[in-house]
């Protein structure tokens, strides 16, 4: 078969010329050095490729940002065209740039045809596109069963000099594409109604081709199958942004219906299906069929993209995880409570928070799918002992992380190692972790970082502007002695932190009812006095 693949050549000429055209001579010896052409150069075949999707009523717009560099870069050029401006199957940009060094970023996606410029910008479609650095999915759901929502992206330095220079640079898409399709003709076309529901990187950012650990809802409302039927089996696709490697889907659920609106089967993909830049899934097994008939998922991959492949095991969906939830020690989780399970504490966030990803934690999983805090505090010690000033010096050991890698440096720290009975606070959360076991879908206990504690004791207190969550605050007060994070409910008392930062131990005061989460670090050990002493409250973070 032959593979086409859509590049943009995207070629920087510092020219010495200060027309559009190249037989003109300059005008002043000053104009010679500013004029930039930078143009991006489709393919013979444009958008007509199978890499690059037909578009029907649809246009291709290319962005262009022109960034300087350093500390504090500045925008100092952009614009917008339309393949509709292409010469030659090129879209060139022509503007003056003083000599010196700079980064540009390209991002270019289609617009519905006809789409007019508003100050300088076309109407975005699928992709809010305002900040290259932070393009957002405008609406999730768009990007089901259309090629219309590829795109592709460059960035790249260069120095802007007073000589003619050129080079190329070719544009990527962002995306993992993933195609499910039924294996059995007959189940097929029992299908009138496909429903999808998973979660997805809220964003991607141009200029280092990241993505964004936010998560958002995409949800596929009962439309019909994508394929035609006879071979073509297709339920439906998704684009999703994605790494260049390592990394991974959340769950797919998945539910079908006949004709006559009765459900066929309600099932998921599970989490792990690894997803890479560039690279089509596509997952083919009996779907479409009675519940109880769970079959094997093949997975193969389009041959015009990248390829890999993995078996995938439909299970039974897993209820989705709120703020408020109950978790127990089997490691499920319900809105109620049920006596007839061991609860160990109540989901105070749901998905990646802070920019963790799943990655961040030991073992093999593919998403976070939230955190949940300890019913109870561990007792009112010191962090570390007040003898132990001049012996041990805190001097240099910087805990910046979140909390699961914060807790695991503190406790391998030669500073703990050595003198390992002189920190009862540690202790007492030891203490706690050997009496609450945690499920194997779980990081285990931890003690927060900064960060997370104060999401969560805002999550119950709020805080100025910030309010608290009602069904955190009732799920955690329905729980006898819960609700009791610290020890005095009269007296300010510190709840700690692991974030360490110049021998001091951050924390958050909490005064009866009354936050406050402006403290500054206190000092672990004093000279004439006992250093830091307060209560942790362990979380831990469900992971699949």
């Amino acid at each position: 078969m032959k593979k086409n693949f859509f590049y943009l050549a995207v070629t920087l000429f510092m020219a010495l010329f200060a027309s559009c055209s190249q037989e003109e001579a300059p005008s002043t010896p000053g104009s010679k050095s500013k004029l930039v052409s930078i143009s991006a150069q489709l393919p013979t075949e444009g958008v007509k490729t199978r890499a690059l999707p037909t578009a029907n009523d649809h246009d291709l717009r290319c962005i262009l940002e022109i960034w300087s560099t350093g500390n504090n870069p500045e925008l100092m050029y952009r614009d917008e065209k339309l393949d509709l401006d292409a010469v030659d199957n090129k879209i060139s940009f022509e503007f003056a740039l003083e000599p010196g060094d700079y980064k540009f970023l390209m991002w270019a996606d289609f617009v519905a045809t006809g789409t007019g410029q508003v100050n300088g910008h076309y109407a975005d479609k699928f992709y809010d596109t305002n900040d290259l650095k932070n393009i957002t999915l405008k609406d999730a759901s768009l990007l089901y069963n259309t090629d219309a929502c590829d795109a592709f992206f460059a960035a790249q330095e260069f120095t802007k000099t007073e000589d003619v220079e050129s080079f190329d640079a070719t544009l990527k898409r962002p995306f993992a594409k993933i195609i499910v399709s039924e294996k059995n003709k007959t189940n097929f076309e029992k299908c009138a109604k496909v429903a999808v529901s998973h979660k997805v990187p809220q964003g991607f950012n141009v200029e280092d081709g990241s993505v964004s650990t936010t998560l958002i809802p995409a949800t596929l409302s009962e439309a019909a199958a994508l394929g035609k039927g006879d071979t073509d089996l297709k339920l439906f696709s998704y684009y999703v942004f994605a790494a260049p490697a390592d990394d991974a889907l959340g769950e797919i659920k998945l539910t079908f219906k006949d004709a006559s609106d009765t459900e066929l089967r309600s099932t998921a993909i599970p989490a792990g299906v690894s997803v890479i830049r560039n690279r089509c899934t596509q997952a083919k097994g009996h779907l479409v069929a009675e519940a109880t008939n769970n079959g094997k998922v093949d997975v193969g991959f389009d041959d015009e993209w990248t390829s890999n492949e993995e078996n995938i095991e439909p299970t039974d969906p897993t209820l989705a995880m709120e703020v408020g939830d109950y978790y127990y020690s089997d490691g499920t989780w319900s809105a109620v409570l049920n006596g007839e399970k061991t609860c160990i504490g109540v989901v105070y966030a749901v998905d990646a928070q802070n920019g963790e990803k799943a990655s961040d934690y030991d073992g093999d999983y593919a998403r976070i799918k939230g955190y949940v805090m300890a019913l109870e505090s561990t007792a009112r010690l010191e962090f570390c002992s007040k003898e132990m000033y001049g012996t041990i010096d805190f001097t240099g050991l910087e805990l910046n992380k979140k909390g699961y890698k914060n807790t695991k440096d503190i406790f391998t720290d030669n500073r703990y190692t050595q003198y390992s009975d002189k920190f009862p606070v540690l202790g007492a959360f030891i203490t706690f972790k050997e009496q609450t076991m945690v499920p194997s879908n779980s990081s285990g206990w931890y003690i927060p970082s900064i960060e997370q504690l104060i999401d969560m004791t805002t999550s119950y207190f709020g805080e100025g502007e910030n309010a608290k969550n009602d069904k955190f605050a009732t799920a955690v007060d329905a729980i006898e002695g819960a609700n009791l994070f610290v020890n005095s409910t009269t007296t300010g008392r510190y709840l700690l932190s692991s974030s360490i930062t110049n021998s001091g131990l951050h924390v958050i005061l909490l005064t009866g009812s009354v936050l406050n989460t402006s403290q500054k670090a206190q000092a672990i050990l004093n000279s004439n006095k006992p250093g830091v002493q307060g209560q942790i409250r362990p979380i831990l973070t469900v992971l699949e």
